[in-house]
């Protein structure tokens, strides 16, 4: 019986965390109803941008403004910072890593 009880919260636990995860590189996207630009959209963009490798992607809140924050690694090893805006995928900024 206890064991019973222990398995359910868990259960919930696992599921909400599952749910509320932030959405990240690697993770499926559901955009469209939240009315933003899926992560594969902005790895595309991305890769035109900075040819190299893709570090981490990340949807982030930033001055108010939902915005999809990107780390990558540029072909001359150098690591920089570039954002999008999560609803556009227009680009607002990009500063090298320190």
């Amino acid at each position: 019986m206890m064991k019973g009880k222990k398995l359910i919260p868990l259960a919930v636990f696992v599921g909400l965390t599952t749910l509320g995860a932030g959405q990240s590189y690697g993770q499926q996207s559901t955009p469209a109803a939240e009315g933003f630009l899926a992560i594969e959209q902005i790895i595309e963009k991305v890769r035109a941008d900075y040819p190299g490798e893709i570090i981490a992607v990340e949807r982030e809140k930033e001055e108010g403004k939902m915005v999809w924050e990107v780390e990558v690694k540029d072909k001359d090893g150098k690591k920089w910072e570039v954002y999008y805006d999560a609803s556009t995928g227009k680009k607002l900024k990009s500063e090298p890593e320190s």
